[in-house]
């Protein structure tokens, strides 16, 4: 019999197949248990939420890699995680650190042919609420055929709008917390630059509606955390395309 350590540090069987819809939920031809399915060690007490999200990701990414540099992507999210660690703003908020390692899952689960709706209850089974409302934030609707997004206005009014508009409009809606996410994601995608120029360039247009509007839109999600960060993409972009 397989046991793994639970959040009460005692052992428990590993649930291998579920026995009600209420004790487990499956996820890419994955049995996951709510509570002990993916806690392991001693420490398990201490950030729980982080350790389940990473062993979610370590299924989820443990065998994609970068088009581009070949990497893997499992690192770009990890780089996330340590960065967000770093900074006094978020230091030591578990949601935070398991939401900068699920960043791109929800969005990614929907690529892979999973059900928006039934990956987000799932999360919100597994992570709770604090983490998944996160990971949503920092996730893009579907776009339609004619390659345009939703824009929600009120409770069921949609306007679809093209990319650019809508990931800042995404951007300007988000939290402070998830706004810090995001700036963090793009502080390490900066690492690629050389490699993915595309991403580099909607970083560029990003930023540039960052700037613009740091005085209104954004100015009260901004922490002196949020600014510092905002300086070192404002500093790494300008030494990218030499202003």
């Amino acid at each position: 019999m397989k046991t793994v350590i639970g959040f009460d540090n005692k052992e428990h069987e590993v649930v291998t197949e579920p026995k009600t819809e209420c004790e487990s939920y499956v996820i890419d031809e994955i049995f996951y248990h709510a509570e002990n399915h993916l806690v392991v060690g001693t420490s398990a007490h201490l950030y729980p939420l982080l350790r389940m999200a990473k062993a979610v990701g370590a299924r989820a990414y443990g065998e994609k890699y970068r088009k581009t540099t070949g990497l893997p992507y499992e690192d770009h999210l990890t780089e996330v995680y340590r960065l967000c660690s770093h900074y006094k703003f978020s230091h030591g908020n578990d949601a935070m650190y398991a939401a900068a390692v699920l960043h791109d899952y929800l969005e990614d689960a929907v690529k892979r042919g999973n059900d928006q709706k039934t990956t987000t209850q799932w999360m919100k089974t597994t992570f709770g609420y604090p983490v998944t409302t996160l990971v949503v934030e920092m996730t893009n609707d579907k776009k339609n055929e004619e390659g345009l997004y939703p824009k929600k206005d009120g409770e069921s009014e949609v306007k679809w709008i093209n990319k650019i508009d809508y990931i800042n409009w995404k951007l300007s809606n988000m939290s402070s917390e998830a706004f810090f996410l995001k700036l963090l994601d793009m502080l390490s995608n900066l690492g690629d630059a050389d490699t993915l120029p595309k991403l580099v360039q909607r970083i560029r247009s990003q930023m540039n509606y960052i700037n613009d509007n740091m005085e209104t839109l954004f100015l009260s999600k901004l922490s002196t955390d949020h600014k510092i960060i905002i300086g070192e993409i404002n500093r790494i972009l300008r030494e990218i395309y030499k202003e």
